[in-house]
């Protein structure tokens, strides 16, 4: 399973697709943009850097990658997503990197959430 689950701000829970699919991101940037940016980086010698817009972005590729037919638009869903840099950073470099998908989904079991 490469999926998980973050709460909006009115308690609803909503599926977020933790692999990156250059298919459904090409559909999902018709309408949205911003998607064909969401996955840029600058790669240093020593260091990766990430915009915070593009980790926002991301996020909400990730649920529209997740929810191809129903969803909310990105300004609805700006509106009921509280941002987590720290759970956005997570959903990331899981949507990039197998390895980190694979650790973001053993921390989630052991926790107990989906």
């Amino acid at each position: 399973m490469n999926k998980t689950q973050i709460e909006l701000l009115n308690g609803e829970m909503v599926d977020v697709e933790l692999k990156y699919n250059p298919i459904k991101c090409m559909k999902i940037a018709r309408d949205f943009p911003q998607a064909n940016d969401a996955f840029t980086l600058a790669v240093g010698e020593k260091t990766a850097e990430v915009n915070i817009s593009n980790l926002y972005n991301a996020v909400y590729v990730g649920y529209r990658q997740a929810n191809m037919n129903d969803y909310l638009s990105f300004e609805e869903f700006s509106e009921e997503f509280d941002f987590d840099m720290k759970e956005a950073m997570k959903i990331y470099y899981a949507m990039i990197d197998k390895n980190s998908r694979n650790q973001y989904l053993e921390e989630l079991a052991r926790l107990g959430k989906k």
